[in-house]
């Protein structure tokens, strides 16, 4: 059976995530900041939930402890405070912390990341966008 951690579980997206992971009974681990239960509702035979203050800031030695056992990472977790998220300083840690778990998922053997980004990635225009629409990156967050 495969277990997957998920990052930004709480959030817009992640949480649609974890519903559809937990309805196919897949084991999930998420790291959440404190108070999580506010915001998500989890499978306790399912979910196994790992607390911290600040996601982005998580020493390497967390993270190895966070992956034991993971066959996949999905993560949708990034910065997205409202009117500061596309020039925030935030966007740096984000990718540092992105970068690191990358690289003890590697080391712990995790067989699968995915990462997920946003359509600000994108050069925009009126037209639909697909995989194959030209990237255009201008802030930080893209």
């Amino acid at each position: 059976m495969t277990t997957v951690l998920l990052t930004g579980a709480t959030g817009f997206v992640g949480r649609h995530i974890l519903k559809q992971l937990e309805q196919r009974g897949v084991k999930t681990v998420i790291p959440v900041r404190r108070e999580w239960q506010y915001r998500i509702e989890i499978d306790e035979t399912l979910t196994r939930v790992f607390e911290t203050t600040d996601l982005f800031a998580e020493p390497y030695e967390w993270w190895c402890d966070v992956l034991k056992g993971v066959d996949m990472v999905i993560h949708s977790a990034w910065c997205a405070e409202p009117g500061s998220y596309l020039t925030s300083e935030k966007n740096l840690d984000c990718l540092g912390m992105t970068m690191q778990l990358a690289k003890v998922s590697f080391f712990q053997g995790v067989k699968r990341f995915v990462g997920l980004g946003s359509c600000i990635e994108y050069e925009m225009s009126d037209e639909r966008l697909d995989i194959d629409h030209p990237l255009n990156p201008t802030t930080p967050y893209s």
